[in-house]
């Protein structure tokens, strides 16, 4: 059976995109001895959910039930609220941050998610 390494994954707006981008940038003035590749800020985006090795044949069903999920949401704005990278300082594979939001509907989306993923 083949498998995929998947995450679900949001796009941000490109005012969004900017303000990440300058934060990222401070931390690589920051941090100028941090062995990563740093992505260019097209690429960034807000992940909801890491699945891993998933099987190819049931990505459309789960991008069917996804895909209702994201229309029952409204948009909504956040605010960074931290950053730090995994797994370790020593050895970052990826940059996180953290955010905040406030209207609940990040929160609606992801149980949402989680609930098509079962």
């Amino acid at each position: 059976m083949v498998r995929k390494r998947i995450f679900i994954a949001i796009d941000v707006s490109e005012d969004a995109k900017q303000v990440i981008a300058a934060h990222i940038n401070l931390l690589r003035r920051e941090f100028p001895d941090l062995r990563v590749n740093w992505e260019k800020a097209e690429k960034l985006h807000l992940t909801l959910k890491f699945l891993g090795e998933t099987e190819i044949v049931l990505l459309e069903q789960l991008k069917h039930r996804i895909s209702l999920d994201a229309a029952s949401v409204e948009s909504f704005c956040f605010t960074i609220t931290g950053s730090g990278v995994f797994p370790g300082i020593r050895n970052p594979k990826v940059l996180w941050l953290g955010i905040q939001e406030h209207s609940g509907s990040l929160r609606k989306l992801q149980r949402s998610i989680d609930n098509s993923c079962v």
